[in-house]
């Protein structure tokens, strides 16, 4: 695992963006596109904001990206709740970009067992594979309890092993002054099969917890799984806030 830390919010995010490019030309000279997945939050706000701005967007190829998501709350891509809708206000209104190349997870529909077939569906059919897509890079974050992509601590989603994309439950909890109703779709194991990973935790409880993360030098849910090419997560952390 590579731990990078940072001071404050901003100088992560600039720093993220530029790992981001990197990863994304990198991925272009090696096999011609760059696959991503994204996620939500606000530190991801800010580094997507930054990759749709100069000098970071003219230095991207986005006729060679597709851009996938690690995980989707289930609201209308509309919502200020959706991490599709965070994304598209930072990043996709701002690029050149294929709409074709834009693939949000279909977290709307009712229901979401379907939904969460045919996303890995139109992973596999991108990727060219009946098995399992890999990914040049998957932008995670992690919650106050230590959750990433949706995946939450002693859920038995954590022991899947055959599905790629699932709906997950979660228990609602209070954050932002209101409730998070927390269903979700989450994708789990292309996380796994990727090039590279970083992690942003964003926010006072989120950076206390990579704190204790680190001390333990174990992975947030205790599952320490490098893809299948021998790549750790690149860990990105604000701890002066």
């Amino acid at each position: 695992m590579h731990i990078a830390i940072y001071d404050d919010k901003h100088t992560l995010s600039q720093h993220a963006a530029e790992y981001i490019m990197r990863i994304a030309n990198e991925s272009i000279d090696l096999h011609g596109h760059f696959t991503i997945a994204l996620t939500g939050g606000t530190t991801p706000g800010e580094v997507y904001s930054l990759i749709g701005s100069e000098p970071f967007r003219s230095q991207i190829d986005w006729q060679l990206v597709h851009i996938f998501w690690g995980d989707e709350r289930c609201v209308p891509h509309n919502s200020p709740e959706s991490n599709f809708y965070l994304a598209q206000e930072a990043l996709l209104q701002k690029i050149s970009i294929p709409e074709s190349q834009i693939h949000p997870m279909p977290a709307d529909q009712l229901n979401r067992d379907a939904a969460s077939q045919a996303y890995t569906v139109e992973m596999q059919n991108t990727f060219g594979t009946d098995g399992i897509p890999s990914f040049d890079l998957i932008h995670l974050g992690m919650g106050p309890e230590g959750h990433t992509a949706s995946l939450f601590p002693h859920q038995t989603s954590l022991h899947e092993k055959h599905r790629l994309v699932m709906p997950v439950d979660c228990t609602p909890n209070k954050r932002r002054g209101g409730m998070d109703v927390g269903q979700r779709c989450g994708e789990e194991f292309t996380c796994n099969h990727v090039g590279a990973r970083f992690i942003a935790p964003q926010g006072r409880e989120e950076g206390s917890t990579s704190k204790r993360v680190h001390a333990r030098a174990t992975p947030p849910l205790g599952r320490d799984k490098s893809g299948p090419y021998g790549f750790l997560p690149y860990v990105f952390l604000d701890w002066g806030i």
